[in-house]
């Protein structure tokens, strides 16, 4: 039982490991790949490679929150010279970094309605109609989660506890208090766990 469960414990920090170098290490690279960027002067670039940094978020080690401060830097520098497409270019990118990114919650979500105010602010100057900007900035924070699939975020965290918590039970229930091995209920959980992060896997890709 004891050799059982501490397999399993190595198994899931090494790809819980994995996982969240993954993460770190793609958020970095977009965002060094954006400040490279702006030194040659591709802004355009430079915003997407930032977007990208956003959507590879992860609570501690990743550069989202750098990079979206880069985007609304960005985008405040083109309003002051009035360049109202680059600007929403900006801004925008910002917000869809934020949507998109795979997670049951919106992380990030309280920099929105800031965000929106922007978004409004530069939309009316572009119609023309500063009355605009505060039926654009309602209809923005009325829908302040448009990720392109929440049902598939939300589903992705549930096959992730159920891969965590089949694993346990493979230790658990996969070996007798003296060690023996148990194979009928140690392969049926463990192939109950590839089958939650196969899906996990997949709804992270495609939400």
């Amino acid at each position: 039982m004891k050799n059982g469960i501490r397999f399993v414990v190595v198994a899931m920090f090494i790809a819980l490991c994995f996982f969240y170098g993954r993460a770190v290490y793609e958020s970095n690279r977009a965002y060094q790949a954006g400040k490279e960027a702006l030194v040659v002067e591709e802004k355009r670039q430079a915003m997407l490679h930032f977007r990208h940094s956003i959507q590879w978020y992860i609570p501690v080690g990743s550069r989202a929150e750098a990079s979206f401060e880069q985007l609304v830097l960005l985008g405040d520098l083109a309003m002051e010279t009035e360049d109202l497409e680059e600007a929403l270019f900006a801004y925008r990118s910002a917000r869809l970094g934020i949507m998109a990114i795979r997670h049951i919650a919106t992380p990030l979500a309280n920099r929105l309605p800031s965000l929106h105010t922007k978004i409004g602010s530069a939309m009316s100057l572009q119609t023309g109609e500063p009355s605009d900007q505060e039926r654009f900035e309602t209809q923005l924070n009325a829908y302040p989660d448009r990720r392109p699939q929440p049902l598939l975020g939300l589903l992705a965290s549930v096959f992730f506890i159920v891969w965590l918590g089949s694993l346990f039970s493979a230790a658990w229930f996969g070996f007798t208090n003296d060690g023996k091995i148990q194979y009928r209920n140690l392969f049926s959980w463990l192939a109950g766990s590839f089958v939650a992060m196969f899906l996990w896997v997949i709804c992270v890709a495609f939400a």
